[in-house]
């Protein structure tokens, strides 16, 4: 829509440099994970695996049916708000998509409840936990569509403040619930939606008082929707098969181990999957970031400035999710012990190979920024599609009974097949990328594997020199040692051989400096 049609955006006056935003999103995540550490080892202990396997089962189900409404709507909404910020009409016109897709899901649940579907939807469990699952799948999902509109309008700084202060309220309460007896499934629902509506609503706060968000003219007149309404379609329709294939098979996959498993294998491979999310919030900061600045390259047609982009942060994102999980890979036992305790025994075998996920999730999202900003959604969809179609029969095999033909594998069989798929799926992405950027994939596949083998060597040296040096079986001191250890050598490594983690001697100069002034003008800014 031409601009001076509606409201426009005032703006911010200092804009953020990207350093500087990544910075912020960096300390709010490392302060973050010391939360998220803090409540892993509260909660799985407090719940029990199957407790803590039902609700990641629940939760689960919405976020990816919530995904699937999403269609890639909030990205492409991200992305048209960085090129557009001041065309209010795009706030107005998926605020009227938000509505839809909230009025969608709470009638799929109300249908769902009138027939007898909701037990084989949701087996055995309680209807009151699925709409609470339903509720906080919605407001995450609206946290990460206002997250990615405050990174688009430059407000990333106060957004993570905000996060800071909503964290520190997090903790406290999970604290007091834990200590009072008080936490069990029903609290922990109601306790997650509190603070994510708490979070939700400074960010909204965040963005009108920036104004960029206009309440004088909420009304659309029909050829403005249909205009907009045609803008996103053909922006997000190649996406529809992908979102329903992919959304089916992941919401298959875990299903299938509820059905074959129950709770507890769930609660084993969720305790996984959550350890490893944990620690992506290093590289995950970047993202939204890496996007808006990919879809302004394009915009300009800068294809230099995407290569430049995409070379700089790809490996370095890459190494520094290697370096936490091939760490946690090889204290498996004694993470597991330390987070979750004896009765989460059987969940080391998964931890240590769920540990490598966020590791190719790194370069997933920086394929997924990188196709989005240049609109080659099609390319998306094909190898999303073609992964999930085959990767359903490889989650039969590996979780089905073996009185069906599978090989029982539970939790472990779910890990193995979600780790090796993604390394394909997002390597398969990484090979047309490749060739639409006219750089290497043989050094970016290397380069992978090299990272991985080299982490690896150096966490094992970690963990060796720690148990000679430390002869006690003090599980915290123990990592507290090979972690330093482990980290001195990774860092030395680094310093005098950066072209390992993909940077050069500039970069951490110029990081080192930004992290002691966070000055927005300095040097070599990549504004």
């Amino acid at each position: 829509m031409p601009e001076g049609k509606m409201p426009h955006f005032n703006g911010q006056k200092n804009v953020d440099s990207l350093r500087k935003r990544y910075i912020y999103k960096l300390f709010t995540n490392l302060f973050g994970l010391g939360i998220s550490l803090i409540t892993m080892g509260i909660v799985p202990r407090a719940l029990g695996p199957e407790n803590y396997g039902n609700f990641n089962f629940l939760t689960n189900f919405f976020n990816k049916v919530i995904s699937f409404l999403d269609m890639g709507t909030s990205t492409a909404f991200c992305t048209k708000i960085s090129k557009r910020q001041k065309d209010s009409g795009l706030m107005i016109f998926y605020s009227y998509f938000i509505v839809l897709v909230i009025t969608l899901i709470v009638m799929f649940v109300f249908i769902s409840f009138l027939t007898p579907f909701h037990k084989y939807i949701w087996p055995a469990q309680a209807k009151l936990f699925v709409v609470l699952a339903a509720v906080l799948g919605l407001l995450n999902w609206l946290l990460l569509v206002f997250g990615l509109v405050g990174d688009a309008y430059e407000l990333t700084v106060q957004a993570e403040i905000a996060k800071v202060f909503q964290r520190t309220i997090a903790l406290a309460i999970i604290i007091v619930l834990f200590i009072n007896l008080k936490l069990n499934i029903l609290n922990f629902f109601f306790y997650q939606i509190f603070i994510s509506a708490l979070l939700l609503s400074f960010v909204l706060w965040i963005i009108k008082s920036n104004g960029f968000i206009q309440s004088r003219k909420w009304l659309m007149t029909g050829s403005e929707i249909i205009k907009y309404g045609k803008e996103f379609y053909n922006y997000s329709h190649p996406l529809f098969t992908y979102a329903l294939i992919v959304m089916g098979a992941e919401i298959a996959d875990r299903w299938l181990l509820q059905f074959f498993g129950g709770g507890t294998q769930q609660g084993f491979f969720s305790l996984s999957f959550n350890l490893g999310a944990a620690y992506a919030v290093f590289t995950t900061a970047m993202i939204p970031l890496l996007l808006r600045e990919f879809s302004i390259a394009h915009g300009e047609n800068d294809n230099k400035k995407l290569v430049r982009h995409f070379e700089r942060y790809g490996p370095l994102l890459f190494s520094i999710s290697a370096y936490f999980s091939c760490f946690v890979a090889i204290e498996a036992f004694k993470i597991t012990h330390l987070f979750a305790g004896n009765q989460y025994s059987n969940a080391v075998i998964p931890i240590m190979i769920m540990a490598f996920y966020p590791i190719h999730q790194t370069y997933g999202q920086i394929n997924g920024t990188i196709l989005f900003a240049t609109n080659q959604t099609v390319l998306y969809r094909n190898t999303g599609v073609l992964m999930a179609l085959i990767g359903l029969p490889i989650t039969c095999l590996f979780i089905g009974p073996l009185n069906l033909g599978g090989l029982g594998m539970g939790a472990n069989g779910l890990a193995i097949k979600t780790v090796l798929f993604q390394f394909i799926g997002v390597n398969l992405q990484l090979y047309f990328i490749a060739k639409y950027l006219k750089i290497s994939f043989v050094k970016n596949l290397l380069h992978q594997i090299f990272v991985i083998a080299f982490m690896l060597f150096l966490a094992f040296i970690g963990k060796s020199l720690g148990e000679i040096l430390l002869a006690s079986h003090n599980i915290i001191l123990n990592l507290l040692l090979a972690g330093s250890l482990y980290t001195t050598i990774a860092c030395l490594t680094a310093y005098f051989f950066p072209s390992i983690m993909g940077i050069t001697k500039e970069d951490i100069n110029k990081f080192i400096a930004l992290i002691v002034k966070l000055n927005p003008r300095a040097k070599g800014s990549d504004r």
